[in-house]
């Protein structure tokens, strides 16, 4: 027994039973019908056979390279040098000698399905190179796209090569979901810079819902209704359908009291479908004076309460009322104010505030 082993091993030394490390070229889908195929290694027999990578370009319209009809199929396969060829008839792919690499399936066009022979299985979309086709699940919402162990770190999205959406979640400290609400009927939902949702000018800040005076404002020397710079809303965008209330508790004075006082509203720049308040505003320590606007569909700034100032001292003004905004463009609730005679300003004291809901 002993000899016989001996001389075995003799015959077939063990380093010759050991297979040959080698990798089989790997196919790839480039821009429309050209397949790309790696450097590798493929075996003929007992002898190894070196393939350069280079690129192959496909038949289109090829649906089905389903076994054991191949009725209309790309078949990728290895005849002689270096390098691959394709053929659309299985009897040249499997003639004698020649070895088969892939299967190619194609339509509009474009590269559909790639599986390769020695794996028998498709090509994962993980390291598919180009993608020249639509992505779809095989029935209308069976999949998703990752898995709760398995998850994808971005969604980029965009025009062209640089000009891209990356959609980047924050890291959540257990599995969340978000619902998309339903618009209820046709409707393209928009992503807003919210950078202009909360544009404020003047001296205010703006702390939850409300615009607070930061400093005193006075008003000019002119007649008519001017802006209170600091007590307006935010900037509601384009898109914005619905109805916003406001309340202001203002404090304020007139060194030299007179007729003619006003205080007033506007929505700019986009007409409100209709706006309501009423104004309640103390003339003095003890009586207040009262005025409602109805129903303003302009951008015209206009009066809510007329009134005659009696005392010097600071009194409080409140403003009440709503705004019904319809979308079709960007929209700002504004206050308004009017010293009754030109010289006789009014200042709107620090921490003024308006509040929106």
């Amino acid at each position: 027994m002993k000899k016989i082993l001996v001389a075995l091993l003799v015959l077939f030394p063990i380093t010759a039973l050991a297979q040959a490390n080698y990798s089989s070229p790997f196919l790839t889908a480039g821009a429309g019908l050209t397949l790309n195929y790696s450097s590798g290694s493929l075996f003929q027999g007992g002898a190894v056979v070196s393939i350069t990578g280079a690129t192959l370009t496909m038949s289109n319209t090829q649906t089905s390279c389903a076994a054991p009809a191949y009725s209309s199929c790309n078949f990728v396969y290895w005849t002689s040098g270096s390098s691959l060829s394709t053929t659309t008839t299985l009897s040249t792919a499997a003639a004698s000698g020649n070895i088969i690499v892939g299967f190619v399936t194609t339509s509009g066009g474009n590269i559909s399905v790639i599986t390769h022979a020695s794996v028998a299985m498709p090509v994962p979309l993980g390291v598919v190179q180009a993608v020249n086709t639509t992505l779809t699940p095989s029935a209308a919402a069976g999949v998703g796209l990752g898995t709760a162990a398995l998850p994808f770190a971005n969604l980029i999205l965009g025009s062209g090569a640089t000009n891209v959406f990356t959609l980047s979640p924050a890291s959540p400290s257990a599995a969340r979901t978000l619902t998309i609400a339903d618009p209820g009927g046709a409707a393209t939902l928009a992503y807003t810079n919210n950078t202009s949702v909360q544009v404020m000018s003047g001296p205010q800040s703006f702390t939850g819902n409300k615009a607070i005076l930061a400093t005193s404002f006075t008003s000019a020397n002119a007649s008519g209704l001017q802006l209170i710079t600091g007590l307006a809303s935010p900037v509601y965008p384009s898109g914005f359908v619905g109805n916003i209330a406001f309340h202001c508790g203002i404090g304020f004075s007139q060194a030299t009291p007179v007729a003619g006082d006003q205080f007033g509203i506007a929505v700019l720049t986009t007409a409100p479908t209709r706006a309501d308040a009423v104004g309640m505003v103390a003339t003095n320590t003890t009586a207040f004076a009262e005025g409602p606007l109805t129903n303003l569909t302009s951008t015209t700034p206009t009066a809510i309460v007329t009134f005659t100032e009696v005392a010097s001292t600071v009194v409080p003004a409140f403003l009440d009322g709503s705004v019904q905004l319809a979308g079709g463009g960007a929209a700002q609730i504004q206050f308004y104010v009017t010293n009754g005679t030109s010289a006789d300003v009014i200042v709107i004291a620090p921490d003024s505030y308006c509040s929106f809901l």
